[in-house]
């Protein structure tokens, strides 16, 4: 398997709406993406030892519950909704007249039961810097590039948020032989390491380096 299509199975069990609903918030599948995403990122791109790597299962927990929430939350509403009402006879206007009240009068921020990409890759980015539940164990002095582990998060966070979004179009940062855009690139992993961040900022960051294939809208 190459690192793509490794980087595309982790990444489907990472983001696949039906791995981040379950009840009890285990997220067994959902975790294992995650964890298999860092562990690629670590050999393949950072090229560092893997053993160094460490784990704060709570905090990663907590990050896929909130993306749960934020990406996919309205969705799960929708599904519960219809359960409740096929189990009691409600008729679906009734369903659409409760979302609709739900939406509006308490003000949820996922106004869509098929959120934007740009919206999902925001979420995961926001949560996974803010809950930062894994971290590069570099006591033992192994490691073979310093500058890279100091930027070790930021640049897998960028890096997942890439690659999810390229399963749909193209993402541009620049080219490498611009010092603009290695600049404005480094203001990113910068912000996402010492900023506190807003979905709406992340959001229109992704939504002016994305752009869609016009055969996946």
């Amino acid at each position: 398997m190459s690192t793509d299509q490794e980087l595309n199975f982790w990444l489907d069990l990472l983001f696949d709406p039906r791995n981040l609903s379950i009840p009890e918030r285990r997220y067994e599948t959902a975790s294992t993406g995650f964890m298999g995403l860092v562990n690629l990122f670590c050999t393949d791109i950072a090229c560092e030892n893997p053993k160094n790597l460490r784990f704060n299962e709570p905090a990663m927990l907590e990050m896929l519950a909130r993306i749960a929430r934020d990406a996919y939350g309205l969705a799960y509403l929708s599904e519960d909704l219809k359960r409740v009402a096929a189990s009691n006879g409600i008729k679906e206007p009734v369903i659409e007249d409760i979302k609709c009240k739900i939406r509006n009068s308490l003000g949820i921020r996922v106004n869509s039961e098929i959120p934007r990409k740009t919206r999902i890759a925001a979420v995961y980015v926001l949560w996974m810097a803010t809950m930062r539940p894994f971290f590069y164990d570099v006591a033992d002095g192994d490691v073979k590039n310093g500058k890279a582990i100091k930027n070790f998060t930021a640049s897998f966070i960028i890096w997942v948020a890439t690659g999810f979004l390229e399963q749909w179009g193209t993402v541009d940062w620049g080219s490498s032989d611009s010092k603009h855009d290695m600049t404005r690139l480094w203001h990113v992993t910068h912000d996402l390491k010492y900023r506190d961040l807003s979905l709406s900022s992340l959001e229109l960051l992704f939504c002016s380096v994305f752009r869609i294939d016009e055969s996946n809208a």
